[in-house]
């Protein structure tokens, strides 16, 4: 990920002696030099991602496979955490559920395959990972979308979702 500073954020897995994975997030200058240490985000998890807000911070992101939910951490403009992970989906925890993430002038929207409903539902947060709404629907029926994989994409200030079902 491009960072504010002109640096480049590299969120990268490693494999562990124990035979788990772990996400790290490594600041290299422009020239591929490492700047600080890595910083451990999560270990044994799957599907990370990393997106730079707009105010300059990035959002780290994973599925935890023990808990079934989609999780985030965010990292100030240098790579340093701010602070613990923290959940972004809240309904239809399973083994496995598909999510999405954009981000949004004051923070970001996620969105997530809610596996107990067939639903695609999705939640909004500020910059700093608080909640400023209650999970809702992107979808308006299950039948037709079940088993399907939706997203959401930036409009201007806000969002628009999506689901591509069977």
């Amino acid at each position: 990920v491009l960072m504010n500073n002109g640096h480049i954020g590299l969120y990268y897995k490693e494999n562990t002696s124990t035979g788990n994975t772990r996400f790290l997030f490594q600041e290299l200058s422009a020239t591929g030099a490492k700047i600080g240490r890595a910083l451990t985000i999560v270990e044994g998890a799957i599907s990370p991602g990393i997106q730079a807000l707009d105010n300059g911070t990035l959002l780290a992101t994973w599925f935890d496979v023990v808990t079934g939910q989609h999780r985030a951490r965010i990292l100030d403009a240098e790579g340093d955490s701010m602070g613990r992970g923290f959940g972004i989906s809240t309904t239809g925890m399973a083994p496995y559920s598909y999510g999405d993430l954009v981000t949004l002038g004051d923070g970001f929207a996620f969105g997530w395959s809610d596996t107990v409903t067939g639903m695609f539902m999705a939640q909004l947060f500020d910059a700093t990972g608080k909640a400023k709404s209650n999970p809702f629907l992107v979808t308006d029926t299950a039948g037709e979308f079940n088993g399907g994989v939706g997203g959401l994409f930036r409009v201007g200030d806000g969002f628009a979702g999506f689901v591509l079902g069977n």
